[in-house]
């Protein structure tokens, strides 16, 4: 009975270890899959109570989820005494199909009228027909395919065609109302979400159970400590008194903080968490589409909490970087007194050298806005721990070590580094949980408990994403990573596609877009519209100068309907193949579809794209309305100007 009675505790206590730490690791990966809602983001053109006018429509997706278009006779008759363009989603010499090369053009749409003949193409389809002043034509294109109705009447249906792609909605109807021309374009905003109150449970559980197996490690580490001779071991001294040398490394960091180059990076990353605030998401903001980042996310949030603090000053947006530094350079120091021992003067030698070294490494790698200098200090630290574990036989600080090598990762992909320690240290970590004759069930309890500590890279990469959002990341890099047949003669298209695919913010960065615009309100011609969801997404559009055109949020929809990898990969392809919008001209006139290239595409181009700047009201958090600084630089040009489409360059 005695024997029962002492085996019981031990057996309970590993007992509740491994239950702790499966319930955090199946909590950790519940998170990732954990419902969550999508904001329905609907773009309509024109705004209510304003004419019909063209205007640049930019989407980080081209590919909408849905188009709807209804048109009647009198846009059409208006159209045929202007250019004949009665509504197209980009230029019009750049949609349809090239019969004669055998090119599927790019997918985008075109109504155009020529005499008494109404004609539609997208890709590789064309419907030409009579048409008259009293018709009512409507279009609705989704991921299900495309219908035409004729007064009520189907007049094509194409079953295999996606949504046409958008670069802008441009016609030669212009003064017409929205009952004679009007579109509606849901936009692809599927990495914008809302944890579900489901989710928000599961993330508890998830930390509540990794605290949980903190503090059972800590409490089994003592009573271990208890039975062996490892308590009556003498504790190495800490020396934490702050030297000549301490000064010295944290005297030059602090210098090369406002002293070092800046790189082209520190812009690049600060705009990425930026962008976070506005759209909801981490992307990548000047290329690929802008896809979420996830789950590579945690870094960029605490970078976008920063900047709301403090602005983006170069020195401030350094601080983090200098903070990690500071940290990183006294867990080195520990390590190098605490485990190297020398006497006398080589011992300071040997520490004097590491602050050589270790000011060389930081200032030349670690000073700016990227995400590896934590990585950096989360490696350093992960070394440290496991020392402290193996020279203790403690298994807490190799449970640290876990958590700090998992948030590294989920920091950036180049933080996986820190796992090294722990690997190498798995067969001393192993000897530790079976020390003191505990059996096979009491080291395994042990081992789970301090792999649990994973479980912050989950809660780090989930907490307000999806699995999804995680899988379409990489499927978009692995897309945009790997070599297009003919990508290397796009030439100007290549360099372009930062500019075209950026997503504002509002720093101004870019062009106006609903997701800047005050909540609720609209003001006719000046681009606004209104929006119905406190996380705007600014993933799109992009509208430059006047926008008769409205965004609404409303609702929820869920995962299904998609734009699926390999559409999204075709849509890509083709989308790359028509970036070459630039006109050598030197006519100050501009197409609508020019103006949604930015800055980046200025050295190609006679002209200069401007983007307004926009306002925020920081107390309230809502977005003032976007101010243009010269409307007329941001004007939509006439489409049917042969001047300006002409020439537009037709490479890829």
């Amino acid at each position: 009975m005695l024997g029962m009675s002492d085996r019981s505790p031990k057996s309970s206590r590993w007992v509740a270890m491994m239950l702790t730490a499966a319930i955090a690791m199946l909590a950790g990966f519940a998170l990732a899959i954990a419902p969550v809602t999508q904001p329905e983001v609907t773009v309509t053109w024109p705004q209510e109570g304003q004419e019909v006018e063209s205007t640049a429509l930019l989407l980080a997706n081209q590919t909408p989820h849905r188009l709807e278009l209804e048109l009647t006779g009198a846009a059409v008759q208006s159209a045929s005494g202007g250019g004949g363009t009665v509504f197209a989603t980009m230029r019009p010499d750049r949609v349809g199909v090239d019969e004669t090369a055998g090119d599927i053009g790019i997918p985008g749409l075109l109504v155009s009228v020529s005499g008494d003949q109404l004609s539609w193409a997208t890709g590789f389809e064309r419907l030409e027909s009579a048409w008259s002043v009293d018709d009512v034509w409507t279009l609705t294109s989704s991921v299900d395919g495309m219908i035409i109705e004729r007064d009520g009447a189907v007049a094509a249906q194409w079953d295999t065609t996606l949504p046409p792609q958008i670069d802008a909605l441009i016609t030669d109807a212009r003064g017409q109302e929205a009952a004679a021309l009007s579109a509606s374009v849901q936009a692809v905003d599927d990495a914008s979400t809302e944890s579900t109150a489901v989710k928000w449970i599961v993330l508890v559980i998830a930390l509540a159970a990794l605290v949980a197996s903190a503090v059972l490690i800590r409490r089994d580490d003592r009573r271990i400590e208890e039975l062996s001779a490892v308590a009556a071991r003498p504790r190495p001294r800490r020396d934490w008194r702050l030297g000549v040398i301490d000064a010295a490394v944290v005297t030059a960091v602090v210098v090369w903080t406002f002293i070092g180059s800046m790189t082209a990076d520190d812009g690049y990353y600060a705009t990425m968490s930026l962008n976070n605030d506005e759209a909801g998401f981490v992307g990548n903001y000047f290329q690929m589409f802008n896809q979420p980042f996830a789950p590579f996310v945690w870094f960029w949030q605490l970078l976008d909490v920063w900047q709301q603090i403090g602005g983006s000053s170069a020195v401030w947006l350094r601080i983090p970087s200098l903070i990690a530094a500071v940290a990183a350079w006294f867990v080195v120091r520990a390590f190098v007194r605490s485990y190297v021992h020398l006497e006398g003067a080589l011992q300071i030698v040997l520490v004097g050298l590491a602050g050589i070294v270790f000011v060389a490494w930081w200032s030349a790698f670690n000073i700016g806005t990227r995400p590896e200098s934590v990585a950096s200090l989360a490696t350093i630290l992960a070394v440290l721990l496991i020392s402290r574990a193996i020279e203790r036989s403690r298994l807490l600080p190799a449970f640290g070590a876990v958590v700090v090598a998992s948030l590294a990762f989920t920091a950036h992909p180049t933080g996986v580094v820190a796992f090294a320690p722990l690997l190498l240290s798995v067969p001393a970590l192993w000897r530790i949980a079976s020390s003191n004759g505990s059996g096979l069930g009491a080291a395994l309890a042990r081992t789970a408990g301090v792999a649990s500590g994973g479980v912050a890279a989950l809660i780090a990469a989930f907490h307000d994403a999806s699995l999804y959002d995680g899988l379409s990341s990489q499927r978009r890099f692995a897309a945009v990573e790997t070599p297009v047949p003919g990508s290397m003669s796009w030439g100007v298209t290549t360099s372009c596609s930062s500019g075209v695919l950026r997503a504002p913010t509002s720093s101004g960065c870019s062009s106006s877009s609903p997701s800047s615009w005050s909540s609720g309100s609209s003001s006719p011609g000046s681009g606004t519209a209104e929006r119905h969801s406190e996380r705007s997404s600014l993933r799109w559009p992009c509208s430059v100068g006047p926008s008769p055109w409205a965004s609404s949020s409303s609702g929820s929809r869920p995962a299904s309907g998609r734009i699926t990898s390999e559409r999204w990969l075709r849509s890509a392809v083709s989308s790359s193949q028509s970036r070459s919008y630039f006109s050598p001209s030197s006519s100050p006139e501009r197409s609508a579809a020019a103006l949604v290239c930015g800055e980046a595409c200025s050295a190609s181009s006679p002209w200069r794209h401007q983007s307004p700047s926009h306002s925020r009201d920081r107390t309230t958090g809502t977005r003032g309305t976007p101010v243009s600084r010269n409307p007329e630089r941001h004007r939509i040009s006439d489409p049917s100007d042969s001047e300006t489409w002409r020439h537009g360059s037709s490479s890829g």
